[in-house]
C-alpha cells in the first residue's frame, strides 16, 4: 500500500472512529510540510458541522497518523463542506430537497444558470421551483451545482 493510500485509509478511519463522513480529502506530500486537507460532514442526522466537531474529528486524525509515525510533520485543514456547499448527485439533491439551490447547466448547445429550490428528485433529473415556474434539469447536463444561501 502507497503512502497516500495509507494516509487516505486513516482520514477514513478517523472519520468512522469519530462518526463523522468525509464529504472530500486533499492530500499534498510534501515532506514535513505535508498538508492534509478534510471536509467533514455528517450525514445520518443532518446536523451542521461545528467548530467542536472539526477539533473531535482533527484529534482523532492526528492520534492515528502520530501512532502511525508515517510523516515526518504535517498541517491538518479540517472543516465543513460551507453553506454554498455543492451538490453532486442524486442523493445530495435528495438530501437538501427544498434547500435554494444555484444550478449551471448546458441546454441546446448554451451554458444557462438556474436559481431556485430543489424540488423532486427523479433517477434522472432534478426539479428546480422558481416561484410557481419549474425546470426540470438532467443530472448529465449539470456543470456545476451548490447550495445557494
Amino acid at each position: 500500500m502507497s503512502l497516500k493510500e495509507e494516509i487516505f485509509k486513516l482520514i477514513n478511519l478517523a472519520a468512522e472512529d469519530s462518526g463523522y463522513d468525509i464529504y472530500e480529502a486533499s492530500l499534498f506530500l510534501k515532506g514535513e510540510k505535508t498538508r492534509i486537507i478534510v471536509r467533514i460532514d455528517r450525514i445520518k442526522d443532518n446536523t451542521p458541522i461545528s467548530h467542536r466537531d472539526c477539533e473531535i474529528y482533527s484529534q482523532s486524525l492526528s492520534r492515528l497518523l502520530d501512532e502511525k509515525d508515517l510523516l515526518p510533520g504535517y498541517f491538518l485543514e479540517i472543516s465543513s463542506p460551507g453553506i454554498n456547499r455543492k451538490v453532486r448527485d442524486k442523493g445530495e439533491f435528495l438530501r437538501f430537497r427544498g434547500c435554494p439551490v444555484k444550478i449551471v447547466y448546458e441546454y441546446d448547445g448554451r451554458q444557462l444558470t438556474c436559481k431556485g429550490l430543489i424540488g423532486l428528485v427523479e433517477d434522472d433529473c432534478v426539479e428546480i421551483e422558481l416561484g410557481s415556474d419549474k425546470v426540470k434539469i438532467n443530472y448529465n447536463s449539470i456543470i456545476n451545482a451548490n447550495l445557494d444561501y
